[in-house]
């Protein structure tokens, strides 16, 4: 699916416009998009957010779209731990697996979650192919109407549920403070798929690796919307942080286009030949380690290819 940017010409009603955003993202007839959308046409006119926002998270969830809901949150479930689990049951199952045992997802002290829907679905409508769908940072103070008439001054438009389709396309969801529902449903307990004990114990996300056209000037949008500065560079990597989550920015290879690469999360220290063992019992393939990697991290992929890393300090 090809995502188009729209920007702001002043005609239609604000309903009308956000369809037409929807129907370019191909996302027009998905359910989850049109209440998100309906939630904040039509409300009253709030004085622009200020840029850049403030962040609590780059990472208050990060957004999957698999095959099979239950399979690929049963195997995180496996990984990270089954307790605590919130999820949506309607208008589509969709699974928030916590990094932490102290909060669910609406929690202001989780270190983040996965959130897990269906392919064809919500950010993976239009796809064939699993993906990490979108990435929500917690903005804090954040307020949907004012954060709608900022989009509008920056050329942007939005899809509802604070999202906005930002450098590249890619798809961004704010989170925080009044007026942002996060799901077309309520968010509630879910049943624990799994109540054996967790192959790591997580601590939040480390970083996210995001596939761009062009590094410097997605570090320009980054730095401007959100005040992400450069902290390091790694090889082809220019590396953003907030002082506790790093955002990685990698140039498209021949053949790729930009997306979300991947994600990593801080564990508690590890065996790296056990882990392994015990991630391939259930389901994942795991990377052969690279030079810089050292014996802190672990790569493999899930059930569904996506790719994860495993790191502690």
């Amino acid at each position: 699916m090809t995502m188009t940017a729209m920007r702001d010409d002043g005609a239609g009603s604000p309903m009308m416009v956000r369809r037409a955003l929807l129907v370019g993202m191909g996302l027009a007839a998905t359910p989850f998009w049109e209440a998100m959308a309906a939630q904040t046409a039509g409300g009253a006119a709030s004085a622009p957010l200020t840029l850049p926002l403030k962040l609590a998270s780059i990472t208050h969830h990060i957004g999957i779209s698999v095959r099979d809901v239950t399979a690929s949150a049963t195997f995180y479930s496996k990984l990270f731990g089954g307790d605590n689990v919130d999820g949506e049951k309607t208008p589509a199952l969709r699974y928030f697996i916590n990094l932490n045992s102290g909060s669910g997802v609406s929690g202001s002290t989780s270190p983040g979650s996965v959130a897990i829907g269906a392919l064809g679905t919500a950010g993976g409508a239009g796809r064939t192919v699993p993906l990490i769908d979108h990435i929500c940072l917690d903005a804090r103070p954040f307020e949907a109407a004012a954060w709608e008439a900022r989009a509008k001054q920056e050329g942007y438009r939005t899809g509802g549920a604070g999202i906005f389709i930002g450098f590249d396309n890619l798809p961004i969801q704010l989170s925080g403070g009044e007026g942002v529902q996060l799901s077309a449903g309520a968010i509630e307990k879910v049943p624990t798929l799994y109540k054996g004990r967790a192959l790591v114990r997580s601590h939040g996300y480390d970083h996210v690796l995001v596939r761009v056209s062009d590094v410097e000037k997605a570090a320009v949008f980054f730095n401007k919307f959100f005040g992400l500065r450069t902290v390091g560079r790694s090889d082809d990597v220019l590396w953003l942080g907030d002082g506790a989550t790093r955002l990685g920015l990698r140039r498209v290879a021949a053949g790729e286009e930009p997306g979300f690469d991947r994600y990593a999360v801080k564990v508690d220290a590890f065996d790296r030949a056990k882990l392994s063992r015990e991630l391939t019992a259930i389901g994942a393939t795991v990377a052969k380690p690279v030079a810089s990697d050292g014996r802190k991290i672990l790569r493999f992929a899930d059930p569904d290819g996506l790719n994860v890393a495993l790191t502690f300090a």
